[in-house]
């Protein structure tokens, strides 16, 4: 699925990993949407008076509730434009800060219904950009802001880069998720429900680096097939058998890994 960037201009570059390897470039290379809307990381703010900021305000939570109700029922694509029309409305009526929790949080939830569609660049693009909401932000907080939100969001960023083909930005991800879950627990002023999103954070960023090693292990599979199959004397039954080993280290590589190839 692609992913546009016309308003604004991304900074960020990483690797998009195959089967070919070796390959470097800007992993969030794309030029349109299916849902219409823009992924990009500099934000510009549209004037507005005061009286529209407030029916901004009212529309931009109404939109919000909507967008969770959609996502409940399933109804992804519908989440992820009302979730982009939130996203508008309340740049229109409030200052871009990087302190700015609700803007993080609709960019958050925004990201996690793209990833349910199968727009995982896009989500992490969006994960992205509700981190940079959150740089401002003090070391305390919610559910829903500071680190226990960041360590939730870099998750969820790291799934989406591993399931985009990003694998080694994946890796660097997941372990950044993991050590900012651990920095939050040992602070320690947590509810209950606080330390419980940072250990399951902690859980699922380990579970996803063994995603990456078992990529990682299919990757090296094939490419050593590849090499025995380059060698000309190789029989036709084992030209055979390395060809259904083949496809099976791809298939391996792929249910960890759809975008990367």
């Amino acid at each position: 699925m692609g992913v546009a960037r016309t308003e604004e201009t991304s900074t960020s570059t990483n690797r998009k990993d195959s089967f070919a390897m070796g390959s470097d470039g800007p992993y969030y290379k794309r030029e349109k949407t299916f849902y219409g809307f823009d992924f990009a990381r500099n934000e510009t703010r549209a004037v507005s008076d005061s009286e529209d900021d407030e029916g901004n305000n009212d529309d931009a939570k109404r939109l919000r509730d909507e967008s969770k109700s959609f996502y409940i029922n399933g109804c992804y694509r519908e989440s992820v434009l009302r979730y982009t029309e939130a996203i508008r409305l309340h740049k229109e009526s409030h200052s871009i800060s990087s302190g700015d929790a609700i803007l993080a949080a609709l960019y958050g939830n925004r990201a996690a219904a793209l990833m349910m569609t199968g727009a995982y660049e896009g989500a992490a693009d969006d994960c992205h950009r509700a981190l940079q909401c959150t740089v401002a932000m003090p070391a305390t907080g919610g559910l829903d802001s500071g680190p226990v939100f960041r360590s939730k969001i870099s998750c969820r960023m790291a799934r989406a880069l591993l399931k985009a083909g990003n694998v080694w930005e994946a890796d660097k991800a997941f372990d950044s998720a993991i050590g900012s879950a651990k920095e939050a627990l040992v602070l320690g002023q947590l509810n209950g429900a606080a330390e419980k999103i940072l250990n399951g954070c902690i859980m699922d960023a380990t579970l996803g680096l063994s995603d990456v090693m078992r990529y990682r292990d299919a990757l090296d599979g094939a490419t050593k097939i590849k090499a025995d199959n380059a060698n000309k004397s190789v029989s036709v039954a084992a030209d055979r058998r390395n060809s259904v080993q083949l496809l099976m280290f791809i298939n391996s590589a792929l249910s960890v890994s759809p975008g990367s190839m």
